[in-house]
């Protein structure tokens, strides 16, 4: 019989794909798995197979074949004309701004590895690369043609550090098809002056320039993908002309002003200090200041603005829910996957949409609702739950994506690229009062590292600061983490930066008494309520008998936050650990029914028992078929057996083995 392993399955996915894969070295805890081990400079990233660029294939017997024989061998692909693919990667913050400006309406697979954001392409036929790899702009291009063989390492690979290769969301290669390499990639390399030629262009201290006079004064500026470039050149005719002179940043500065878009203020600052860095090191006779290059970009381009507080009027804060969920300010629910968050975003966007009563009693005043998601089903399942609680369909809108101009296609929204879109929106439609996000990290878009809390404020900053322009609130739904931390902002999955932003955190967890009631807890809100709300879900049978289900609130609030509701839980599951070890340890061996009974008793549900028994250490062997017995290691287990003898591994395990 086959066994058929991850990464086995992934590789045959990958050929099915037509890419042309080989198996890698995998990293172990002592290094690569080679036998250089520790010593690997390429630890988990080179090929086990000797001239593998002839032996990469996408063969699915020869692909079995490799796996069987190293089952945790890591996935390679070449990249070329033999399989028609290459790799755009970056892992700077130029690289980042770089892929920022020109890829950034590209759906194309992507994937990340511990620091690299890797996007897939098919070679372009307008385009003959010079090398096997490219460098430009912070983007490495990894061609496989016109020299070395190269490949890349692909998901679910293990880098070195233990950390697993991952498709972004909604970015795999079985999402997606891959794109056309794109023509503004192209246009830059083609205009590209490499660091190497920047370099040559210092002879003797003189800037070798090509002819006219333009100057950065009087030039119109450049459009996008040839800015950076035709700046390199400005400047180098700047210091060939007139040396670091100290008002070369700022004109540098306003130059990338007129640039279609302006080209942001870190390029131009990098692009200034390194050339006129560059200049001086050759000891050019041209340079007519000691400042250091830094210093030419001291000129003042903006100025601190500060406002008296005795002028700005006080304001009160606006509610959607009074209390839970405030306008203008962005709400994170939070819990476990299948609790109900989705029903409760569900039952807020109703409401809000019929200009209904909240369950607490408290009014909601009639907006428009936008709803974005990526995870559930508009027709079969979000409009049926809508219809259920009541909703006005007509003042709800699914925001299906963000078109292309002159194309019927949709690229899927992205929070930091499409923030102008959303803004049009808002001016198209001012009776939109809620958004809802569900979930929230699947629209931050490739560029964004959910777990680098700067990337994740880059991206909600401009947008929570949007939402406060307009008065619309947002509800954006999360995950929690494994965390045992009793404090709610840290169980939050991702970032910190995703509690911080958000004005008002609420949690939804089960009662781990009532398995079928839920909980909705206070995590933060600074703004409002610190009383949590209880809830069940109830089936509902709509129109043409769709099934469904809604939420039946309990009349009364709770007084229990999220980091209370966690303290406590951890302290049955302590209690639960400390009983079962004392029964076990001072009674000895005993029969998994009567261990059961006895733990209803002390009021420990199955889940906290089952927990217990894992975390304390207790064995079990099958005693019949309906039983069996648990014990400490090295107790003597006669004393339980049946009467037929002593126990025995046959039969089928209870519930709680």
């Amino acid at each position: 019989m086959e066994i058929v392993t991850e990464m086995k399955l992934q590789a045959l996915e990958l050929a099915d794909k037509g890419l042309k894969v080989i198996p890698l070295y995998e990293p172990t805890k002592t290094g690569c798995s080679c036998s250089k081990g520790a010593d690997c400079p390429a630890n988990g990233k080179h090929p086990r197979l000797g001239k593998w660029q002839d032996h990469a294939t996408d063969d699915h017997e020869q692909i079995r074949e490799w796996w069987d024989q190293w089952p945790n061998a890591n996935i390679g692909v070449r990249l070329g004309p033999e399989s028609g693919f290459c790799d755009i990667e970056y892992d700077d913050r130029e690289g980042e701004l770089t892929a920022e400006e020109l890829l950034a309406d590209v759906v194309t697979p992507t994937y990340k590895s511990k620091r690299s954001i890797h996007r897939l392409f098919r070679l372009p036929v307008d385009y003959t690369p010079r090398k096997a790899v490219e460098k430009v702009r912070g983007l490495e291009i990894r061609f496989g043609t016109g020299g070395k063989a190269t490949q890349s390492v692909f998901p679910p690979s293990r880098h070195k550090s233990g950390v697993r290769y991952t498709w972004l969301d909604n970015r795999s290669i079985d999402d997606i098809e891959i794109a056309d390499f794109p023509a503004t990639v192209v246009d830059l390399l083609n205009t590209h002056t490499s660091p190497d030629t920047q370099t040559s262009m210092f002879n003797g201290g003189v800037f070798e320039v090509g002819g006219g006079s333009v100057r950065l004064d009087d030039h119109v500026g450049a459009k996008s993908g040839q800015r950076r470039d035709m700046l390199l050149v400005l400047i180098g005719r700047e210091l060939a002309i007139d040396g670091a002179r100290k008002d070369l940043g700022k004109r540098a500065l306003d130059w990338a002003n007129r640039c279609v878009p302006a080209m942001r203020e870190d390029e131009v600052k990098e692009v200034v200090i390194d050339l006129a860095g560059k200049y001086r090191a050759k000891g050019s006779d041209a340079v007519k200041t000691t400042e250091r290059p830094a210093e030419m970009l001291k000129t003042p381009t903006r100025k601190l603005m500060t406002r008296r507080l005795d002028t700005v009027e006080p304001e009160k804060v606006d509610w959607v829910w009074k209390g839970r969920i405030a306008a203008g300010k962005l709400t994170l629910l939070v819990g476990q996957g299948g609790l109900g968050k989705t029903f409760l975003s569900v039952y807020v966007a109703s409401v809000m949409s019929n200009g209904g009563t909240f369950t607490d009693g408290e009014q909601c005043e009639q907006g428009e609702v936008l709803i974005l998601t990526c995870e559930d089903g508009i027709a079969d399942t979000i409009i049926p739950r809508l219809i259920a609680n009541g909703a006005d369909l007509t003042k709800v809108h699914d925001i299906v994506g963000v078109s292309r101009v002159g194309s019927d296609e949709a690229d899927m929204i992205d929070l930091s690229a499409h923030i102008d879109q959303i803004r049009e929106k808002f001016e198209e439609n001012p009776g939109i009062k809620l958004v809802v996000i569900d979930p929230i990290t699947g629209f931050l878009g490739a560029r964004c590292d959910s777990n680098n809390n700067t990337s994740v404020r880059h991206v909600l900053g401009p947008f929570a600061k949007l939402a406060e322009e307009y008065g619309v609130a947002v509800l954006c739904i999360s995950h929690i983490n494994k965390s045992q931390e009793q404090s709610g902002l840290n169980r939050v999955a991702g970032s910190i930066a995703f509690g911080n932003t958000a004005r008002s955190v609420w949690e939804v967890a089960k009662d781990p008494n009532e398995p079928n009631r839920r909980l909705m807890l206070p995590t933060k809100n600074n703004l409002g309520s610190s009383f949590g709300l209880a809830f069940s879900l109830k089936s509902k049978t709509i129109e043409d008998g769709i099934e469904t289900a809604v939420l039946e609130f309990e009349p009364e609030p709770i007084d229990l936050d999220a980091d209370n509701y966690t303290s406590s839980k951890l302290t049955k599951q302590s209690d639960a650990e400390g009983w079962l070890f004392e029964l076990i340890n001072s009674d000895g061996p005993q029969l998994s029914t009567e261990v059961e009974k006895r733990a209803d008793e002390k009021g420990f549900t199955g889940g906290t028992l089952k927990r217990a028994k894992k975390d304390v250490g207790i064995q079990s062997k099958r005693h019949g078929s309906t039983q069996s017995i648990w014990f400490l290691e090295g107790q003597d287990l006669t004393s339980t057996a049946d009467d037929s003898g002593s126990p025995t591994d046959s039969g089928s395990p209870t519930a709680l083995d």
